[in-house]
């Protein structure tokens, strides 16, 4: 899920680089100092387009400090889902088939 996470957010973000990592992380990448507020906007818009998946920051690094890179971050989701509980017929609860 996390390419096609990827895949859409390249889209709207053309100069951000994009990579879903076997880890399941997904980086966010830019060497382009005047792409700071589309890396900022992505790394929001990524909450937006899943909102069913809790995102945690494993790394994140802007500056000279990113080793190559002038801003990264890692990000790596947990999917939350809710189930609404089985309502039981009142002979079902006694345990009474009908």
């Amino acid at each position: 899920e996390l390419d096609k996470l990827a895949e859409r957010l390249r889209t709207r973000f053309d100069k951000i680089t994009f990579n879903a990592l076997p880890d399941n992380t997904l980086e966010i990448v830019s060497s382009e100092a005047g792409s700071y507020l589309d890396w900022l906007a992505a790394l929001s818009y990524l909450d937006t387009i899943a909102p069913q998946v809790r995102w945690a920051i494993r790394d994140l690094c802007v500056g000279r400090e990113c080793g190559g890179t002038l801003m990264r971050a890692a990000v790596s989701g947990e999917r939350v889902t809710f189930k609404m509980p089985e309502v039981l017929k009142p002979d079902e609860a006694l345990g009474q088939k009908s």
